[in-house]
């Protein structure tokens, strides 16, 4: 069964609806100078003595050159940065995740081509929005040694997005209103595939 896991900055108001949480705490996340270089080493699976490389299956990008090293993405995001924006104030990105329940785990994971189709396709979502997008799927077995910090939790099959923060079509940051943008997200990703919920990654 599918669930959905609201990101910590997600509170309820006294109605009861879910709302985003303003304060300060929340907007420190990426704003450093290396942002886009650890992240994208991070889902690429690409840090110096890396230790997790055999969970990454494939990695992407859309708005950037055709085969780019690790490197040139890295450049071209900061270039968009640079460039396309005078404020260079806020997140440099945003970081979403999607999670694949066990039956469509299975599923993609023996059909690796419809999992590249789908990884592709839910990217070109924020392209076609005008974000850079950077794009990995991993596979993380379930982990119940003693060494595991989450004995007996798998994170399974999931695809991370690492987004620009910085439009390169006309240099606008990002601003969305989650529920609004999960909603389109979701319409458009029933038709690639019957869809897991989306989650915005925020520790």
């Amino acid at each position: 069964m599918e669930y959905l896991r609201i990101a910590k900055r997600i509170k309820k108001d006294a109605a009861g609806n879910h709302v985003v949480d303003p304060r300060n705490r929340y907007r420190s996340r990426y704003k450093d100078a290396y942002a886009i270089e650890n992240i994208i080493r991070y889902v690429t699976r690409t840090r110096p003595n890396e230790s997790r490389r055999d969970e990454l299956l494939f990695y992407g990008a859309l708005g950037v050159r055709e085969n780019s090293s690790i490197e040139e993405m890295i450049h071209m995001f900061e270039y968009v940065q640079r460039n396309c924006r005078k404020q260079n104030d806020g997140p440099k990105l945003f970081h979403e995740f999607y999670h694949f329940d066990d039956t469509r785990a299975q599923f993609f994971l023996n059909n690796i081509d419809k999992l590249m189709y789908f990884a592709y396709n839910s990217a070109l979502i924020y392209y076609n929005m005008g974000f850079q997008v950077v794009y990995a799927a991993h596979y993380e077995p379930s982990r119940d040694d003693e060494t595991s910090s989450r004995k007996g939790y798998s994170k399974g099959l999931h695809i991370h997005y690492v987004v620009n923060a910085v439009n390169f079509l006309d240099g606008k940051k990002w601003h969305t209103n989650l529920g609004e943008n999960q909603r389109s997200r979701e319409e458009e990703m029933s038709n690639i595939y019957p869809h897991p919920f989306i989650y915005l990654e925020e520790e």
